[in-house]
């Protein structure tokens, strides 16, 4: 994203001083130029951090709503297979909530 914001503010600016070349030009340059200065304080100083927490959030989140679900699904299936005893079922079961 810093890279992205960075590239284009340079981008904004070059496009934006080409156009003042003209005095038409320079109504529409300057703030063209401008606009580019602002997208490349904002890269110079976003860090990025905001966007990776919300991620990492969103993710632990998922996986606590459908680990409940998920994990009873595998005691019914070890059950089923006889892998474990009513008695071990019924105690993780209830553990499990």
């Amino acid at each position: 994203m810093r890279a992205g914001l960075l590239v284009g503010g340079l981008i904004f600016l070059v496009v934006g001083y080409s156009l003042t070349l003209t005095i038409i030009g320079a109504l529409i340059g300057i703030p063209v130029g401008f606009i580019g200065f602002l997208m490349i304080l904002v890269g110079l100083f976003s860090s990025g951090k905001p966007a990776q927490i919300t991620v990492q959030q969103t993710v632990s989140a998922d996986t606590k709503k459908g680990g409940e679900d998920d994990s009873l699904k595998i005691l019914k299936n070890r059950y089923a297979k006889g892998e474990i005893t009513a008695k071990e079922y019924k105690d993780m079961k209830k553990e499990l909530g």
